[in-house]
């Protein structure tokens, strides 16, 4: 008995040390990054911001990457063998397609609601540090307001009709509202993890409204007094203000067209308003992409040199008073019965530099690049093999 009474005040004693301790595990508990998709491991703790940012300004010659080919382990090695073979220097990988996929799990609130992770990169920093090790310059490119994950997910973010619903275009895609400020953050909180992670640059595309579609029938919930390019010039100029303590490079990606018309082309694309507002504008000058006669070219398709040197002149006049760069897009793919080699690729590169521009990127879908039409790497013999 009196054993049992002097364990009984001992217990007495230290229930309230054993009761705080109970209280610190289980909030420690509740402050751990939850399981990103309800289950399975918790996401890696979100990376911290640079202790001093600068922008890292290089003259970049790369290759487009989708972020499925960014997260297989081989196919993502032969592109970095390619880059380390060649005069190559960067990659800009998916990180949210036009199709409004994340490549990979953030810690975006947002994303993690709407699901918008299919985990094409299972392992982000593996990628990244892939690229550091060759030192390859790592871009991030992110679609804006084409975004079918978003706007499903989160109605309210989205273009709708006049009845309420959800506007689509002519394939069935429903789009970000561009006035959203909302859909602005969205973005540009991606964004921000990519830089925290490495990236170098946060290459903006589909930062236009819709345009293919019944865009009469568009409704913006909040829209105000600005045209569309204002929109644009806004969405820019605030994504540029966030990302400034973060150092990343900004680029835009715009139809090669914007450089031809004197109007917006009713997209919000006018080259001179984000021309003020990003580091470099990325001209997409594939001549597949120009109608018959366009330049008074009968098939722009056929004649990349002329095609290629006429849109990046208009280009380069219409930056001119800004301290905006120009590095294009350039066609590595067949289409519309027209073969892409070497010697097409080599004359659209000729092109550009006719106009003063050495930088480019590749766009190939299929991420298949044709390294015939790459010089090697200093002290590296020629290669001529097709990237698969």
């Amino acid at each position: 008995m009196k054993h049992s009474s002097r364990f009984t005040k001992i217990l007495v004693a230290l229930l309230p040390l054993i009761l705080a301790g109970i209280a610190v595990i289980s909030l420690q508990r509740a402050h751990q990054s939850p399981s990103p998709r309800g289950g399975g491991p918790a996401l890696s703790k979100a990376p911290a911001a640079p202790a001093k940012p600068h922008k890292e300004f290089i003259e970049a010659k790369g290759l487009h990457v989708t972020g499925w080919i960014a997260g297989g382990k081989r196919s993502f090695q032969k592109l970095i063998d390619v880059v380390n073979s060649t005069e190559l220097n960067a990659l800009c990988i998916d990180v949210k397609d036009s199709d409004g996929v994340v490549s990979f799990d953030t810690h975006v609130p947002l994303e993690r609601r709407i699901k918008a992770s299919r985990k094409c990169i299972g392992n982000i920093e593996s990628v990244m540090k892939k690229m550091k090790d060759s030192n390859i310059y790592p871009i991030a490119r992110i679609a804006c307001f084409k975004d079918p994950v978003l706007a499903r997910g989160a109605r309210a973010m989205a273009v709708q009709t006049s009845a309420g619903g959800l506007w689509t275009d002519h394939h069935g895609i429903a789009w970000a509202n561009p006035y959203s400020k909302k859909v602005w953050d969205y973005n540009i909180d991606i964004a921000i993890e990519c830089a925290r992670l490495g990236f170098k640059e946060i290459q903006w595309d589909y930062v236009r409204f819709p345009s293919d579609g019944r865009v009469s029938q568009c409704v913006y919930p909040g829209k105000d007094k600005r045209s569309e390019s204002q929109v644009v010039e806004g969405f820019l100029k605030y994504a540029r203000q966030r990302l400034e303590p973060y150092g990343v490079v900004m680029s835009a990606d715009i139809f090669g067209l914007t450089s031809l018309v004197k109007h917006d082309m009713g997209i919000g694309q006018t080259i001179k308003l984000i021309a003020r507002n990003v580091d470099y504008i990325c001209p997409m000058v594939y001549p597949s992409h120009y109608a018959l006669g366009e330049y008074h070219i009968p098939n722009p398709n056929k004649a990349p040199y002329k095609t290629v040197f006429l849109s990046l002149g208009d280009a380069v006049k219409k930056v001119k008073g800004t301290k905006c760069k120009i590095r294009p897009w350039l066609q590595d793919f067949s289409l519309y019965g027209v073969h892409y080699g070497p010697a097409e690729i080599n004359a659209q590169r000729k092109a550009a530099k006719k106009v003063g521009l050495t930088e480019f990127l590749l766009w190939n879908p299929r991420c298949k690049y044709t390294t015939a039409a790459l010089a090697p790497e200093k002290g590296a013999p020629q290669k001529t093999a097709k990237a698969d």
